[in-house]
């Protein structure tokens, strides 16, 4: 008998957007990859690599300029984190988080859904299925990535459906990782911060339960800017609504007006 799972991760990745410029599909089945790209622009938003023999992941994903990556791939230190990427630890007792290798994965299918943003909807969207293999090579889970990728209000937003299929009896085990994993190119060096939906921050926020969490880091270059920078006491007592206004203050491109609060 099989048995199905289904998981939904919203707003994964948000990065300012191109306003009114329509994105597309651009897949490369020689190199095994998709590419998201907006009209009249060569260089990819982000690239999906599905390649048949290797677990499926998202590399490179770009700055807003256009120059600067915002992910990391297989680090000489974690040389199994490949950026934006999904993998369960304990699968029947079988690693799929560190083991991104043909033993492991299997390329079913990698489609693109829907090629082209309009007006009336904004979103791109494709797939990738891939089989999860036992030790034996049989395959054990059947897992199916659809990708969703819309500019909203100046703003590009990733969201994955994530679902599975059993193809016999698995137990998914605990462990301290695993799931959703996104690699950042951090260094000790580098100013960034992560912070929840219950006001915790960075070591604080490990392992915690929330609704959101924003996680933000300074790219060479760029200006920090992100609600992730801001001091941990600021954020404590605001509201999730004035949270999210913060945010789109700090994104805006108008300049926010300081009155003076002198009583002379």
């Amino acid at each position: 008998m099989q048995t199905s799972m289904v998981l939904f991760v919203v707003a994964l990745l948000m990065a300012p957007g191109a306003m009114g410029t329509a994105l597309y599909l651009r897949q490369d089945i020689a190199a095994s990859t998709i590419s998201v790209l907006r009209d009249g622009h060569e260089n990819p938003i982000l690239t999906q690599n599905a390649r048949p023999d290797f677990r499926p992941y998202i590399h490179p994903i770009a700055a807003s300029d256009g120059r600067d990556v915002l992910t990391e791939y297989g680090p000489e230190h974690h040389s199994h984190q490949t950026g934006l990427y999904w993998g369960f630890t304990r699968v029947n007792d079988r690693d799929f988080f560190q083991h991104p290798e043909g033993t492991h994965w299997c390329r079913v299918t990698a489609m693109v859904l829907k090629p082209k943003s309009s007006t009336t909807d904004l979103n791109v969207r494709w797939q990738t299925v891939y089989n999860l293999l036992d030790k034996d090579g049989s395959a054990l889970l059947q897992e199916t990535q659809v990708w969703t990728m819309p500019e909203q209000d100046d703003v590009y937003i990733l969201e994955l459906k994530w679902s599975g299929t059993a193809s016999t009896d698995i137990t998914i085990g605990e462990y301290d990782y695993g799931g959703m994993f996104l690699r950042l190119p951090w260094r000790d060096d580098i100013n960034g911060q992560a912070f929840n939906s219950v006001r915790q921050a960075n070591e604080r926020a490990a392992a915690q339960r929330a609704v959101w969490l924003d996680v933000g880091m300074q790219v060479e270059g760029c200006e920090i800017t992100e609600l992730s920078m801001m001091p941990e006491e600021l954020l404590e007592n605001l509201s999730d609504t004035e949270v999210f206004n913060l945010i789109a203050n700090l994104r805006s491109l108008e300049p926010v007006p300081i009155h003076d609060t002198d009583n002379r």
